[in-house]
């Protein structure tokens, strides 16, 4: 069965039927989780779970549930960015 993913479309389904638009949603991400590594997919669930979480949460409050799954990715990438430089031995400005 071919998907279509292009952004015309979801944000079509999404206005007309958000059941299907979620089903969908859902189905796709755990297609892309198979896929991955058998030794990943636990903390890609894992992580799926907390972004899940936030936009319930939020869920009258689509704005809000960005900005906390946006400062979620900024975490990660300040923690990455901060092993990277430990690793190359450069000063890192990284703050838990």
């Amino acid at each position: 069965m071919s998907t279509n993913l292009d952004f015309d479309h979801l944000s079509e389904l999404y206005k007309t039927d958000p059941q299907a638009f979620e089903q969908l949603r859902k189905r796709e991400i755990e297609k892309l989780i198979s896929k991955a590594p058998e030794k990943s997919q636990r903390r890609l669930r894992g992580l799926q779970f907390q972004i899940d979480a936030k936009r319930q949460i939020n869920k009258d409050k689509p704005y809000r549930a960005y900005m906390e799954i946006s400062k979620m990715m900024h975490e990660s990438f300040n923690k990455l960015n901060h092993e990277l430089n430990q690793f190359c031995g450069r000063r890192s400005y990284y703050r838990e």
